[in-house]
């Protein structure tokens, strides 16, 4: 039997409060934040409930009708935390769409004759009104998970928003102009996919797959290209990483030794080497964040990584710690001199694909 949730239910709500507010407070503040609590189970569940799987009976009724006004008070209590979606808090959007007057009072109304009927000890009158408030459940639940999916996707533009704001202060405001342009259109036309797909008159996959493909278009290719456009040029200008990723030193015991090649004097990568896939970061692979890291890699004679730092950023401080731990982890070829191995330096590039 599913856990009963009532519209006057209180859960603690501060988790996701904090989630709300890391995913879009980056677009006003221009810093990089980041959800670090679990979203709670009753907004996932919204998120992950099968539009088309059956309310059968009135336990199912009032827990759905729970998650959605549970929902709707933490989005209440987050909107003065939680930036703006084309102008509008995430509260309103939710405000716009889920559980309006009309549908609300037709929902009550049924749930109240369900109730009676109940009392009563009539199960035919309780079916009837079950069969009546399904297909308004279902819209219910289908118009909330949109909502719930745009707060997602909006998510993924204020993060890579707030990966270019260290970059940015250091360009010129065009720059800067052309990443806030940039989001905003992506907004726009994030509110008119989720206006389509809402008004929808039943459940619309295509309508509110366009959400999806809206997240992984031009606009996050484009916020990537800038970002990684804008690192090269500040790298050509010998400015300093605005965030920077601490060298990551060798504390346990060496592999044993690798016999040098005779035919190089500097190290280079040895066999099975690790995979960039392997260390891409959850975070930004969530995010969809994609970019080169330059390691700069001291390599003992025995072949041992010592010391991995970052020669280039990616702009993404967790993508640089990630390529700095796969340097860490790989086997390398000492240099040789003179017939003996010699320690050496190494430098590579570590790639961060996105792929769906």
């Amino acid at each position: 039997m599913k856990p009963r949730a009532t519209p006057g239910a209180r859960v603690r709500t501060s988790a996701l409060t904090r989630y709300l507010a890391t995913m879009l407070v980056a677009l006003g503040s221009g810093t990089v934040a980041l959800a670090k609590e679990p979203v709670p189970a009753y907004w996932q569940a919204i998120v992950e409930m099968e539009p088309s799987s059956p309310i059968t009976s009135l336990e199912d009724w009032d827990t759905l009708v729970g998650f959605l006004t549970m929902a709707s008070q933490t989005m209440h209590e987050s909107a003065n935390l939680t930036g703006s979606v084309a102008g509008h808090p995430l509260d309103y959007y939710y405000d716009q769409y889920v559980l309006q007057p009309e549908p609300k009072a037709k929902l009550e109304a049924l749930r109240n004759a369900a109730r009676q009927s109940r009392d009563a000890g009539d199960e035919s009158g309780v079916k009837a009104a079950l069969a009546q408030a399904e297909p308004l459940l279902q819209a219910e639940k289908y118009k909330a998970a949109v909502v719930l999916e745009l707060s997602g996707y909006a998510a993924l533009f204020a993060y890579h928003r707030g990966l270019l704001a260290p970059w940015l202060m250091r360009a010129a405001p065009s720059e800067r102009a052309s990443a806030d342009a940039t989001v905003q259109s992506a907004y726009s036309a994030l509110v008119k996919a989720l206006d389509s797909a809402v008004r929808a008159p039943n459940y619309d996959a295509k309508a509110r797959g366009r959400l999806n493909e809206l997240a992984s278009e031009a606009a996050l290719e484009a916020l990537n290209a800038q970002r990684l456009r804008l690192i090269a040029e500040q790298a050509e200008l010998q400015l300093p990483n605005p965030v920077p990723v601490d060298a990551l030193v060798r504390t346990t015991a060496c592999p044993p030794a690798v016999p040098p090649s005779p035919d190089r004097q500097r190290p280079g990568l040895g066999s099975d080497f690790p995979a960039s896939e392997e260390f891409y970061p959850a975070t930004p692979k969530s995010q969809r964040v994609t970019g080169p890291v330059t390691v700069s890699l001291l390599v003992s004679d025995t072949g041992c990584p010592v010391r991995a730092e970052v020669d280039r950023s990616s702009g993404d401080p967790a993508l640089d710690l990630g390529a700095l731990e796969l340097a860490m982890a790989g086997h390398y070829v000492p240099g040789s001199k003179d017939g003996r191995a010699v320690p050496g330096e190494l430098r590579f590039k570590v790639k961060f694909e996105f792929k769906d």
